[in-house]
């Protein structure tokens, strides 16, 4: 995990959200992000995280499982907080405050199964959201019926 946690401090961390690309959708709004595209979100997110649950917690364990998201938190809390605070004035998105922790928690949950994920030695959904967090974005939705389509990212 230790590799990992290192890696993870080298991630440019929405460093390029708001930008223009090719490869996602881009939603420009914080409150639209979660407003418009939570449904597809769930509907994605949700078994991939009930999937990998549940094989990591009959591979690694419960205690295990908690140490990595306790550990992955503690890494990236502050930078993520920094890098948050950049992106809002950056964007402009001054106006669209209250949602700040959940979009943290957010941020925190998906490292944090791509480190269960990278422990386990898989490249599964999370390694993708990972490699999404690589770019400086942040995953926010799927758009399309998974696994085909594309992220929705800020």
């Amino acid at each position: 995990m230790y590799y990992f946690l290192e890696y993870l401090a080298g991630l440019p961390l929405l460093a390029r959200c708001g930008e223009p690309s090719q490869d996602y959708r881009v939603e420009p709004s914080l409150f639209q992000a979660w407003d418009n595209w939570n449904g597809e979100m769930m509907a994605v997110w949700e078994p991939e995280t009930c999937r990998l649950e549940e094989l990591a917690q009959e591979c690694l364990g419960d205690d295990e499982i908690d140490r990595v998201f306790e550990a992955v938190s503690a890494s990236v809390g502050d930078r993520l907080w920094q890098s948050w605070c950049a992106f809002v004035q950056r964007m402009s998105l001054e106006e669209e405050s209250g949602l700040e922790r959940e979009w943290m928690d957010f941020v925190k949950r998906d490292l944090s199964w791509a480190c269960v994920e990278h422990l386990m030695g898989l490249d599964g959904f999370f390694t993708a959201v990972l490699r999404v967090y690589e770019q400086g974005r942040l995953p926010c939705a799927w758009e399309g019926a998974y696994p085909e389509g594309r992220f929705v990212v800020l």
